[in-house]
Formats: structure tokens, C-alpha cells, sequence
């Protein structure tokens, strides 16, 4: 008979995968296809092979010499919906403005969500940023506004 070997799939906040995330039993020297498939809001940013990044080609092929742990890793991507309501419009200037000038609540989920020019902090630029976005044809939001750069506490 020939070995068997244990694919364990796991993911990061975010996403899935295909097959789904769990352990799963492949015949020695077996290639396995994973495909690493992000939520709304979130962006695939790389594969950690047995805690080893191993880069962002989705899919992903395991060849199963051993028992391995395959990871996707997502980052956060819903920047300048500082309202989280799905979509970058007006409502997210106003909000901003509000958070920024009148005490009101910090960007939805993350206040890196505000970040739309990615300079980890959240100001006037943004705003500015995402005006010239929506009304003058100007770049769209980072879209990975909350990189590891940003410290969340």
C-alpha cells in the first residue's frame, strides 16, 4: 500500500478555500490544487506552506512528499467604505468628515478603512483623496489600505 499524508488547509480572516479548509488524506507524491478564494472586503495576499510564505499563486499546487499545513493568508480590502455599507459613495465623505471634525464613530470594521491614499493615518488627505476619486476622476482607494503596516490594538 502506498503512504498516506495529511493536507491540513487553513485560512486567515477573510476567505476560504477550495477544497474547503480542513485535513484531508493524499497518496505519497500526490499534486494538490488549492485555490484561495477572498470575502468581499478582503484580498488574497499569500500562501504560508508549513509557516513558510511561499507566494501568491492562486491556485496553489502541494505536492504531498510529507504532511503538510497550507494557509491562505487574506488582507482586509474594503478601503475608502468607511461606512461599511458596501459601497464607496458620498456617504463615505460625510463620514469621514463627521469622524475627523465632529466626533463621530471611527471607520467600519477597521479605522484603516479610512485610509484611502494608504498613508497609515486617517485625515483631510483621505478625504480629499476620495472626493478627487469619486467626482474628478482621480485613483481609486488603496485597495490594501490596511496592510501590515497599520497597528491594530
Amino acid at each position: 500500500a502506498t503512504a498516506g499524508h495529511d493536507l491540513t488547509i487553513a485560512v486567515t480572516e477573510g476567505g476560504t478555500t477550495d477544497p474547503e479548509p480542513g485535513t484531508y488524506t493524499f497518496v505519497e507524491g500526490a499534486p494538490v490544487e488549492v485555490t484561495a478564494i477572498p470575502d468581499s472586503d478582503y484580498a488574497f495576499d499569500h500562501w504560508e506552506l508549513d509557516d513558510v510564505n511561499v507566494g501568491s499563486d492562486n491556485p496553489y499546487t502541494v505536492v504531498m512528499d510529507t504532511s503538510h499545513t497550507l494557509q491562505a493568508a487574506f488582507l482586509f480590502s474594503g478601503c475608502g467604505d468607511a461606512n461599511n455599507d458596501g459601497i464607496v459613495n458620498v456617504g463615505d465623505v460625510v463620514y469621514l468628515v463627521s469622524y475627523l471634525y465632529k466626533g463621530g464613530p471611527a471607520p467600519i470594521p477597521f479605522e484603516c478603512a479610512g485610509d484611502v491614499n494608504n498613508d497609515q493615518i486617517v485625515n483631510i488627505g483621505d478625504v480629499v483623496y476620495l472626493v478627487s476619486y469619486l467626482y474628478k476622476g482621480g485613483p481609486a482607494p488603496d485597495a490594501l489600505c490596511c496592510s501590515p503596516a497599520w497597528v491594530f490594538e
